[in-house]
């Protein structure tokens, strides 16, 4: 993550004036002209504490394998994140990507070939990561069915039984799966050691099992 400049504000190096703000693209030449106060065209220097900065960040999308043809290598395609969008997915997450595709003149492969090229990439304009909960408003009816079902004694062996239902028996692997969803509390011993509330589990077992069963359940 880098930090991009979003409007800059130079002060003149002779008389100390503050120009009025630019707007800093990509794609257009900066040119600050004459200071206001004493008409001279520079030297120039950045004021750091008034220029407008924002996150910045480079990622690779590309395309997922199992929808490549067999044979062909999957394309890829850098996109730009920035503002709130910097950091909000990871390697591996499986995107829905809404975007503007820019042609960017790249003057060191040109000078290379000895003829135009350019440079294509993707300013992100909204990202959505596929598998993201969303957030469910809660009404009046829903409220008192949670409340019903907190003063239900055998909760707990409904939420048990409540793990990949369509498989008979293995209450324990059902258990350890519950109580992996329902995760643990954290806890600090003294001030300084904190110990994590996530509960891991492993399921280990002969084939046809219903190992990978369980799996989907919890991914669904």
């Amino acid at each position: 993550v880098f930090n991009e400049v979003k409007r800059l504000l130079l002060r003149c190096a002779k008389c100390n004036f503050l120009t009025a703000p630019f707007d800093v693209e990509a794609d257009k030449e900066l040119k600050p002209g004459s200071c206001v106060e004493c008409q001279s065209k520079g030297p120039w220097r950045v004021d750091r504490v008034k220029t407008l900065y924002r996150n910045h960040q480079r990622i690779t999308i590309q395309e997922s394998p199992s929808t490549v043809e067999p044979g062909k290598m999957p394309r890829s395609k850098e996109v730009i994140l920035t503002g709130d969008q910097v950091d909000s997915v990871r390697p591996g997450d499986e995107l829905q990507l809404t975007g503007i595709y820019r042609c960017l003149y790249d003057a060191a492969t040109n000078a290379r070939t000895c003829f135009p090229v350019y440079k294509t990439e993707i300013a992100a304009v909204h990202l959505h990561r596929k598998g993201d909960l969303k957030l469910i408003e809660l009404t009046e009816d829903k409220v008192q069915q949670i409340n019903d079902l907190r003063k239900d004694p055998n909760l707990r062996e409904r939420i048990i039984c409540s793990m990949a239902p369509s498989i008979y028996g293995m209450k324990h692997v059902k258990t350890a799966i519950a109580l992996s969803m329902m995760g643990g509390q954290q806890k600090t011993t003294a001030g300084k050691h904190r110990i994590r509330g996530d509960i891991n589990t492993l399921i280990v077992g002969d084939p046809g099992l219903a190992k990978s069963q369980f799996l989907k359940y919890i991914e669904q």
